[in-house]
Order: structure tokens, then sequence, then C-alpha cells
């Protein structure tokens, strides 16, 4: 029974650190959208205050250019912002945070159930718990935002360093 355990301690640590990766990585699009998005409405404001200025024939061509430089740069702002669509992969990547978090509480209960049993009968009703949990695992990996390597490495030495590791009665980790 120890090493059904073992491997639910495995699956507990995979669900903790791709969470944890997966809203570092919402964090990360979350804010390039803004960072992309508070230019783009601002100058979109400067470009559409500025047209009706520029319609005289008076007003200074330099003006006139700037106004068309910054609506050239509003334009292709708003092109990234659409095509990087970081916006949706935030909520995607927070969405995937967020199932892989309630893997990690159902593990919990998995370790809480089963710690203390050590009977065949109760060994296959483990297995087939934790067959189903590894199938929810690989559906979920599968249809996650894919994660940099880098975002996971950082998500992975923070969650090592600051997870508590569920521990099996009768002594420590297995």
């Amino acid at each position: 029974m120890k090493d059904v355990l073992k491997k639910a301690q495995e699956y507990w640590m995979s669900a903790g650190r791709n969470g944890l990766a997966h809203y570092r990585a919402a964090e990360i699009a979350a804010k390039r959208n803004r960072q992309i998005g508070i230019p783009n409405v601002a100058l979109s404001s400067i470009v559409a205050t500025s047209v009706f200025a520029t319609l005289s024939d008076s007003v200074d061509i330099r003006i006139k250019f700037a106004t068309g430089a910054i609506a050239l740069i509003t334009a292709i702002l708003a092109a990234l912002q659409a095509f990087l669509s970081f916006g949706d992969r935030a909520e995607k990547h927070k969405a995937a945070g967020a199932k892989y978090g309630s893997i990690k509480r159902k593990i919990d209960m998995f370790i809480l159930e089963f710690s203390e049993k050590q009977h065949e009968q109760e060994r296959d009703s483990a297995i087939a718990k934790l067959i189903d949990i590894s199938d929810e695992l690989n559906s979920l990996a599968n249809e996650s935002p894919t994660l940099t390597e880098k975002v996971y490495n950082v998500a992975k030495m923070a969650f090592d360093g600051s997870e508590a590791f569920p521990t099996l009665k009768g002594g420590g980790s297995a």
C-alpha cells in the first residue's frame, strides 16, 4: 500500500507544481495584456481627439504627421493585442491552475482516506481511485495551455520550497 501512497504523493507534487506554474503564467499574460492595452487605449484617445484638430488647413504639417504616426502605432498595438491574445491566455492559465488545485485537494483526501489502510481489498480500491486521478491529470495536461520551461521551473522551485508535503500516518513521507 505504501507504493500506492507514494505514487499519490508524486501526483500531489505534480498537481501543485503545475497549478502554481499556470497561476504564474496567468499573471504574466495579464501583465502583458495591460502593457499593450493601456498604451493602446491612451493613444487611441489622443488620436481621436487630434484628428478633429488636424482637419483644418491651418494646422502645422508636423502635427498632422504626429497624429498619423500615433494612429499607426495605435493600429499596431491593437493588432498585437488581438493576435497575441494575452487576455485569453491569462484566463486559460488561471482556469488550468484552479483545476490543478482541485485535483491536488482530491489527492489530499485520497491520502487521508488510504494512509492507514493496509488490506489487499483496500489496495485495489486505492489503485482504482488513483488511476482516476491519473486520468484526470493526463486530461488536464492535454487541455491546458502550454507552459514555458522557465515559468514551470520557477514555479517548481517556489512550490518545492513552500508547500507542506503530505505525510503518511505512522511516520513521515513515504
